[in-house]
């Protein structure tokens, strides 16, 4: 079964397990994308670079070219996407139809989205075979009449060093993604240095920052002014899952407060807690945060002091949510178990 699927941005190289995996499932899989080509042996499915373009700056549009050779296309479900509209209400469309995405609004937290777009995302379901979401939260304002054709695969990453750390001795907190001006770092920095002036910590008293981006050098910046040289070190840029476990080694906890993504997920698969705002900007992954059970979802900024100080002073029951993140990742939300979602929202289109 031939299968198409339309990106709204690069192919990511956290996303080439997925897909080899669901070609091992006996897909021929071809991912349309506006990046550079990935030249790695062990991509297993086909790239198609394609030209994107900006249509009265609102919308993107991918010239993918004619797909009826395809089985079943599967398109990002963002409604800025011009490709959406044209497959969607293709009347004379001859493949199936999969929606893919976070399911509603999410550059200012998933209850933001007016009930106007609510309306549209139903309209735009009610043509679509099927639609796969990042998390369950998105069913809470869908018509109870598509939760048949409707499938959650958690959004997550493939770790194939994924271990449980959480029995390791500690002595640092994490922070690993884009280091964005939207993420918060600086208010981070601002909230850790009160909690080494507040509670003089005896054993957790360091922040690795991995990451690059625009905020680097006023990070940088902040460390030297506010004689952090000893606390907070940037590492950098690190892909590979073996260079990030020895950092992942020495956190008893991530933090990303304003933006909670996939560094969630792989903060679990190495059994490290993550601490993030209740309201973050998410696809949905920080919703895998269970309050004191596997990380910590604070009210306010404020209150990270208090939180950072118990890490340091409950050792033991830090290991505990270590452990919980971990038993989390393994039991739902690894990558074999979005593989079976869309496994099965594909064979449900192609038997309906």
């Amino acid at each position: 079964m031939k299968i198409a699927f339309v990106l709204d941005h690069v192919l990511m190289h956290y996303r080439l397990p997925f897909f080899n995996k669901l070609e091992e499932r006996g897909y021929s899989i071809t991912i349309f994308h506006s990046g550079e080509l990935i030249n790695r042996q062990d991509c297993k499915f086909q790239q198609i670079k394609v030209v994107k373009k900006n249509i009265f700056k609102i919308f993107d549009y991918r010239e993918v070219g004619s797909l009826n050779n395809y089985d079943v296309v599967i398109c990002m479900q963002n409604i800025r996407l011009l490709n959406l509209w044209f497959l969607t209400f293709n009347f004379f469309r001859k493949n199936k139809l999969i929606h893919w995405g976070i399911g509603t609004s999410s550059s200012k937290g998933l209850k933001s989205q007016s009930k106007f777009i609510k309306m549209v995302r139903n309209l735009f379901i009610s043509r679509a075979d099927a639609v796969v979401y990042y998390s369950s939260y998105p069913l809470k304002s869908l018509n109870k009449r598509f939760h048949k054709k409707s499938f959650v695969a958690l959004n997550t990453i493939y770790n194939e060093n994924s271990t449980d750390l959480s029995s390791y001795e500690k002595d640092s907190f994490l922070f690993i993604g884009s280091l964005n001006r939207r993420k918060g770092l600086m208010t981070l920095l601002k909230y850790f240095k009160l909690y080494l002036e507040q509670h003089n910590p005896k054993f957790i008293n360091k922040l690795i920052i991995i990451g690059e981006g625009e905020e680097y050098e006023p990070i940088k910046s902040y460390i030297s002014e506010n004689a952090l040289m000893n606390n907070v070190e940037v590492v950098g840029r690190l892909v590979d899952f073996s260079q990030k476990l020895v950092y992942f080694e020495r956190a008893v906890a991530s933090i990303s407060l304003n933006q909670a993504g996939l560094a969630v997920l792989e903060s679990f698969s190495f059994g490290v807690p993550f601490i993030s705002l209740k309201d973050a900007i998410s696809g949905g992954e920080h919703l895998n945060i269970k309050n004191c059970k596997n990380g910590f979802l604070l009210e306010h900024e404020k209150d990270l002091p208090s939180i950072l100080s118990w890490f340091n002073d409950n050792k033991q029951k830090a290991s505990e949510l270590g452990n919980n993140a971990f038993d989390y990742y393994a039991n739902y939300a690894n990558m074999d178990l979005m593989v079976d979602s869309f496994d099965k929202a594909i064979k449900y289109v192609k038997e309906n």
